[in-house]
């Protein structure tokens, strides 16, 4: 959608000497704030004219970035344990690209709660995509098309194919949808990365492959909903994997949406 909620917690801490607590009395007479900057995939922070039109909500009060890009906004009027429910409106904003970027979210104590020196004293970084507002791509696969038998390559549904609805809207000038598979990387036990595979290694498809190693064309004349299906493979190796959609327009890449596959 158009907004984004984060839960800011703030946790005021004192050291422990033995059972004594030492107070950190330059926080005493502060004020809480905190500043959000966004910053893009090469580590450059935006400024006012990327972000132009968000804005930042805090118990009904509306926040606006400042030139630099950063948004700054007392939370309390001491610093102590605080949970400040910020929304972020992205509504009226058409500068901002596609892409992959970070929110960073630093913690101060101050004398009005906006204004500090040059060190927070905590930060917290969160990574987000962000996919504007000129298109739209989403895909539903059935849940029974989710879960293949590896020896006999069909579906809980008794299907030997994955058949993945595609709904898609854009004002690009070239779009086209390419697909990829990823598999979960079985290396550690509790990893989260997914090493691309290749996918006519798993479904009897025609597939015809695109100038990028291991992805293949889906449409090369995107329309508002169709489906894709593919054919699957005997004797599959097991896991759990990603089938990835990748919109493109002309070489350059837009985003991406995935199903996840469970073979076992």
């Amino acid at each position: 959608g158009s907004t984004i909620r984060l839960n800011v917690n703030t946790e005021f801490t004192q050291e422990l000497l033995g059972s004594k607590t030492i107070y950190d009395t330059q926080y005493f007479d502060k004020q809480l704030g905190i500043k959000i900057s966004v910053y893009d995939s090469n580590g450059n922070r935006l400024n006012n004219d990327s972000l132009l039109g968000v804005n930042f909500e805090l118990d009904g009060k509306t926040y606006y970035p400042r030139v630099d890009g950063t948004t700054r906004i007392n939370i309390a009027d001491k610093v102590t344990d605080v949970l400040a429910k910020i929304q972020i409106n992205t509504e009226k904003n058409k500068t901002w690209a596609t892409g992959d970027y970070k929110i960073r979210i630093e913690s101060f104590g101050s004398s009005d709660g906006i204004y500090y020196g040059l060190t927070a004293s905590d930060m917290v970084e969160l990574n987000i995509r962000i996919i504007n507002q000129s298109f739209g791509l989403k895909v539903i696969t059935s849940d029974k098309d989710k879960i293949v038998d590896k020896d006999s390559g069909t579906t809980v549904g008794g299907s030997n194919s994955i058949a993945t609805v595609l709904q898609y809207s854009s004002a690009l000038n070239e779009p086209n949808i390419a697909v990829s598979l990823y598999r979960r990387d079985y290396t550690e036990e509790f990893s989260q990365k997914y090493n691309l595979v290749d996918l006519k290694d798993y479904v009897s498809t025609e597939l015809t492959a695109t100038k990028r190693e291991k992805e293949y064309v889906v449409t090369e004349s995107p329309v508002e909903t169709s489906t894709h299906f593919l054919v699957l493979k005997q004797n599959l190796i097991t896991g759990t994997y990603r089938l990835v959609y990748k919109l493109y327009d002309g070489d350059v890449y837009i985003g991406e949406v995935y199903e996840y596959i469970i073979i076992k």
